[in-house]
């Protein structure tokens, strides 16, 4: 997820073209793949919890996708684009988030398999599901707002890249990336494994560098940002940082 600037949404009039279809198939594959990757460390489908996460994870990604095609197609549209001059830093750090987000799945299959966490808290699962539904929730207005979420950092003078404070931005400068870090702390809650939070905890690490990176790179190179950046004072939580 990149958080880079946000407008208003477009209708969904415009609807879907063939990059917008590639991006929605491509958020649904990956809850796909991280549930055979889950079950098939597991070597078990008998598991609820199991089960609930990759139910919640893709039916929030539906949800969310469904969501961006009513109210705004055309960013569905440029996330399905192949673009070149990605930086150094930020696809590193997207291999960094999909690598440890897949781990998640694999540790916390292999834990279910092999009994290495012993107990877990039933409130640290419910917790687990509320941070999960709070992810989604933090991350989809976002994307309705900015029509600049993409999935790379990227500053595109040619499509009017502005900034507008509006929606979740209003309060944090990457509403995005607190949605991602979210969901990684809610994966081995509701999997209820300790060891899963290895993976986990070095993907909110890369997420953390990754909204440092970007903030430095919109504040130098985003007409704007800085002004923006002087009265939204936190990039992900307020109060902190």
């Amino acid at each position: 997820m990149t958080d880079r600037g946000n407008d208003s949404g477009t209708s969904g009039a415009a609807g879907l073209n063939r990059y917008g279809v590639r991006s929605v198939v491509r958020d649904l594959m990956f809850p796909v793949l991280s549930a055979l990757i889950l079950f098939a460390a597991a070597q078990t489908i008998d598991w609820f919890w199991g089960w609930l996460y990759c139910i919640l994870y893709l039916a929030a990604f539906a949800l969310m996708d469904a969501t961006l095609v009513h109210r705004n197609p055309a960013l569905l549209n440029e996330r399905g684009k192949r673009k070149p001059g990605i930086r150094k830093w930020d696809m590193a750090s997207l291999l960094l988030g999909a690598v440890t987000l897949l781990a998640t799945a694999l540790v916390a299959g292999l834990d279910k398999r092999y009994g290495w966490t012993i107990s877990f808290p039933a409130a640290g699962r419910a917790a687990g599901v509320l941070l999960l539904i709070a992810s989604f929730a933090i991350v989809a207005p976002a994307m309705v707002v900015n029509r600049f979420f993409d999935s790379t950092v990227r500053i595109e003078p040619e499509r009017g890249h502005h900034v507008i404070a509006s929606g979740p931005y209003a309060y944090i400068r990457h509403p995005g990336y607190l949605g991602a870090i979210l969901f990684y702390l809610a994966a081995p809650l509701i999997l209820g494994s300790w060891v899963t939070f290895v993976p986990a905890l070095v993907g909110v690490g890369a997420y953390i560098a990754r909204t440092a990176l970007e903030d430095r790179t919109l504040y130098h190179e985003l007409t704007g940002y800085q002004v923006y950046a002087r009265r939204v004072r936190y990039r992900l939580l307020p109060g902190v940082w």
